[in-house]
């Protein structure tokens, strides 16, 4: 699959904390989702996208196209350590210095670090329950500045986003649904006034779907070339949101499918219509991806790989360490999976041996760890393939 791939604006929209399992075009029947299945309609979905299971790394290795070992951002940002910058990132693919960045940083602590790394912001640095704000009453930065909010912070994002779409990039990361799980302004969701953390979660997605949908009638109305659009969320949905059936232990956080696999879905010119692709993919694939959108010579980064080109991966990989930095790590998880099979490696004082592999097309829930017995000479290969494959 090689569409046309041409200089054009590129809007990408990053969702926090939204797993595939409370989406509609993913199979849940339960999302009111309308607007992300528009899309996927109109463009193509993967089926298959890792990203990380925590927010900070899934967005280091969106924002550079590399892995966390090469930033050293493992696990949430701390005052003493922060995104460097000095790597490149995707606002360094835009030589026009047009890049924007709209809502949820969550790369470093402080106000002008958006600006160090190529980007006008407007948005939170950080989540928005820091000094008691919620959803309602933020902190939030205006290039470089501390200014205080009082406007619904999913609606403030996308009011931003829409000014901004005569920059040639504008990333909307919108803090939805990630906590403090609350109850929407009513006219953005059909839930009531529900107290049940599920469905405030659920609400909150229908919420960020409804303004989504404010955002792509503004792209479809702009004159000149269709811009790219480009939806996914950064790590798994969160055990505190967690329904009937669902373990709160293999969601967001966890090395699991449901903390890494996440929605990803690309709309443009050139871009299949209605396809639902199969390829493996991963959050660190943006920034190649982005990069031939734009038509960038920037070089190759070590870790990313285009979404749409010729070649595609044969595995993706994702981990988490403690602390932020650079080994020796206290604890390190290290998740790697081809088409079939999964390996999650563990680095952690307090487990011994504790790896784990997986058949996912036998074991989708991934429940029969297979080094618990003895293999068959095809999952042993397959084992030693990926064990082989892992980077660093």
């Amino acid at each position: 699959m090689s569409p046309l791939l041409l200089l054009a604006q590129v809007v990408l929209v990053l969702v926090d904390d939204l797993g595939i399992d409370r989406v509609g075009c993913y199979g849940d029947s339960d999302a009111r989702t309308p607007t992300i299945d528009r899309l996927a309609e109109e463009g193509t979905r993967f089926e298959t996208c890792w990203a990380a299971p925590r927010c900070s790394p899934a967005r280091a290795m969106l924002m550079t196209g590399l892995y966390p070992f090469r930033t050293g951002i493992g696990n949430q940002v701390q005052p003493d350590f922060d995104l460097d910058p000095s790597h490149s990132t995707l606002a360094d693919l835009f030589p026009s210095g047009r890049a924007h960045f709209l809502g949820k940083w969550h790369l470093s602590h402080e106000f002008e670090h958006p600006a160090l790394l190529g980007y006008e912001h407007l948005g939170s640095i950080r989540n928005l329950n820091v000094l008691g704000g919620d959803y309602f009453r933020w902190q939030k930065n205006v290039i470089g500045v501390a200014q205080a909010s009082i406007t619904y912070a999913t609606t403030d994002t996308i009011d931003d986003a829409i000014l901004a779409l005569g920059h040639d990039f504008v990333v909307v990361s919108l803090n939805a649904p990630h906590g403090p799980f609350h109850v929407p302004p009513q006219p953005l969701h059909t839930y009531g006034e529900p107290t049940e953390v599920a469905l405030r979660y659920r609400a909150m997605v229908e919420a960020l779907d409804t303004e989504l949908r404010r955002l792509l009638t503004a792209i479809d109305a702009l004159e000149g070339p269709e811009p790219y659009v480009i939806f996914m969320s950064d790590n798994g949905t969160p055990g505190a949101a967690a329904e009937r059936g669902e373990d709160p232990e293999r969601m967001k956080g966890s090395h699991y499918e449901g903390g890494l696999r996440v929605p990803m879905i690309v709309r443009g010119p050139g871009i299949p219509v209605g396809r639902v692709e199969q390829r493996l993919v991963s959050i660190v694939d943006l920034f190649a991806t982005i990069r031939d959108l734009a038509d960038c010579a920037t070089p190759d980064t070590p870790d990313s790989v285009p979404m749409f080109g010729p070649t595609p991966r044969e595995w993706i990989y994702s981990e988490t360490f403690l602390p932020n930095g650079f080994p020796p790590y206290q604890r390190r998880t290290r998740s790697i999976r081809n088409a079939r099979y999964k390996l999650i490696t563990k680095q952690n004082p307090a487990c011994g041996p504790c790896d784990e592999f997986y058949d996912l097309v036998a074991d989708a829930s991934e429940d029969d760890n297979l080094l618990s017995g003895v293999m068959s000479p095809l999952e042993q290969a397959a084992y030693d393939a990926l064990v082989a494959a892992l980077p660093d």
